[in-house]
């Protein structure tokens, strides 16, 4: 019922709106499907983040391990945002589960808080591997972990644009993410990450194997997702914003799509 009425309300908006901004091609997608608006009354425009902030930082990778909690030796897999169910990191910890089997000295961190950290960490008890998994809770130090991660994962049944895809990208990290919503428009599959089934625990732990024995495929996909990561920054967000509020004035002045040798119409 919830949703129906917010459809109700979406259309309606649509209705009255010169153009509509979708975050990403899966939800301008989902906007034409449900019939909210047409293909050419919205455009996409993902959500601006500061990357230099996640390019440059000034961090002693081993010290920052050693304030965090972490031990300086063995690779890092780690997840930040919400510790809820729609976010998935039961998930994730159940992978874990099937890669410490292989790489026991793999360190597991989870960066945020939600109703589902007493569950982890109860979890992780019964797993018998407390001292593999850390919780960070929310931090102010993001780009700083970041770098510290060798492997960003996420794990969530349903997203939008995860800002933080940009940041694991633009800090040089490789990604491993379920394959739903906003996510496919920043990972690629096999260039920067790798897209696995949601809410596929085993799927998502031979992600995750497949990057921590293939060092070369790990720094391959930091080094390219780095790239990427310039076109998800806000400077190009303002750009594209700014071009699509010229190309509405401009239609607004012209309305019949005259060209520039016919009678412009205001």
């Amino acid at each position: 019922m919830a949703s129906r009425f917010f459809l109700v309300i979406e259309r309606f908006t649509a209705s009255i709106t010169d153009c509509m901004v979708a975050l990403t091609e899966g939800e301008r997608n989902d906007y034409i499907a449900f019939s909210v608006c047409d293909a050419d009354t919205i455009s996409t425009v993902h959500s601006g983040v500061e990357i230099d902030r996640y390019t440059t930082p000034k961090v002693n990778i081993e010290d920052k391990k050693k304030c965090l909690g972490l031990t300086p030796k063995g690779l890092v897999v780690g997840t930040v945002g919400w510790l809820l169910p729609i976010k998935g990191p039961m998930y994730l910890l159940n992978a874990m589960a099937q890669v410490w089997q292989s790489y026991p000295e793999i360190t597991l961190v989870f960066v945020g808080k939600g109703d589902l950290e007493d569950e982890l960490r109860t979890e992780a008890f019964r797993m018998g591997v407390p001292e593999r998994v850390i919780f960070l809770g929310w931090r102010d130090d993001i780009p700083e972990i970041m770098q510290v991660l060798d492997i960003l994962v996420l794990p969530s049944l349903n997203e939008g644009m995860r800002r933080v895809l940009v940041e694991a990208m633009a800090a040089g990290k490789p990604i491993v993410a379920s394959n739903v919503g906003g996510v496919p428009d920043l990972v690629i599959q096999g260039e920067n990450g790798l897209l696995v089934p949601a809410a596929d625990a085993r799927a998502l732990a031979r992600g995750i194997e497949s990057l921590l024995a293939n060092p070369k495929k790990r720094k391959e996909m930091g080094e390219k997702g780095k790239k990427m990561a310039i076109k998800y920054g806000s400077d190009s967000m303002v750009q594209k914003i700014d071009q699509l509020y010229l190309e509405l004035l401009r239609k607004k002045k012209n309305p019949l799509g005259l060209s520039n040798g016919g009678t412009e119409v205001y």
